[in-house]
């Protein structure tokens, strides 16, 4: 049953990060990365911060271990992988730098093997397999800007994200509730996030951001809360090897909405691409 409920809360996160990549892309048309990592984390910080109040676990203890892993995931997580990502989404569109982070489940289930020693079923391996393929050819279609630099930060962002919920894993372990947890993880994001940026020389972009871009980003920060919190209790109940996994379609349901809201064409690539994707979270779930 515990399984179950986080493989349900995995998928719910991969939902709403599709649509955090999609209100990104919206808001990066008149904005800068830079302010819009910001803002987003901002907002997503203010929800953990009314839920841990109305949770009443404000003052409940977090041994020193466990802060010291939510502290790195904060820093790697969503410091780091927000600036990567943004920047990434910038310089080579939302859709292919959604498809080069899906690469994060390989990564994610070898760490998760050699620290947790979670088992890796033969279902689960093809599925894993079958999502990131699954995401490439749906993602893949023309028109998408091409940058090297970007392509790298993209890279760099699926790394942080393989790391991430293995810290993650380690800092909720003896921990009962997630609320308190997060709102750690995320303060410590934002600190490091502006002192990332202040060493970038960059400090002077976070306040220019115009209305339409604060609605898209401000979106963008309720989007990703949710999904966070949603993805801190599939982990809080499930192995990383099935919430990764699952989590991972969101480059799908990105393209999903550009589809619906942008009458994208669809493609051979998206079909086939949907098909993998649905094969792959079959398996993945069995």
């Amino acid at each position: 049953m515990l399984q179950n409920s986080g493989a349900l809360a995995a998928f719910g996160a991969a939902i709403l990060w599709g649509f955090n990549a999609f209100v990104i892309r919206k808001g990066l048309r008149t904005s800068n990365p830079f302010a819009g990592a910001l803002l987003s984390l901002m907002v997503a910080s203010f929800i953990y911060f009314i839920l841990t109040i109305f949770s009443e676990t404000l003052y409940e203890t977090i041994p020193p271990t466990n802060l010291i892993f939510l502290a790195s995931a904060g820093f790697v997580g969503y410091s780091l992988a927000y600036l990567f990502y943004f920047n990434s989404i910038e310089l080579i569109g939302a859709s292919r730098a959604a498809t080069i982070t899906s690469s994060r489940p390989l990564l994610a289930a070898l760490l998760a093997v050699l620290i947790f020693r979670e088992e890796i079923t033969f279902s689960l391996g093809v599925g894993t397999l079958l999502v990131v393929i699954g995401v490439i050819l749906v993602s893949g279609y023309s028109g998408v800007k091409k940058s090297r630099k970007g392509e790298i930060l993209a890279i760099f962002t699926a790394f942080c994200w393989s790391i991430y919920p293995i810290l993650v894993k380690e800092g909720l372990r003896g921990v009962m509730t997630v609320f308190k947890p997060i709102f750690v993880t995320i303060l410590v994001a934002i600190f490091f996030y502006v002192i990332l940026i202040s060493l970038f020389k960059r400090s002077h972009l976070l306040l220019q951001i115009d209305k339409s871009s604060l609605r898209y980003f401000t979106l963008s920060g309720f989007a990703n809360g949710f999904a966070n919190l949603l993805f801190f209790i599939a982990l809080s109940s499930s192995p990383v090897t099935l919430v990764v996994p699952l989590s991972n379609i969101y480059p799908f349901i990105a393209i999903l909405l550009g589809i619906l809201l942008l009458d994208e064409k669809i493609t051979i690539k998206i079909f086939v691409g949907a098909i993998l994707i649905f094969l792959g979270v079959a398996l993945v779930v069995t």
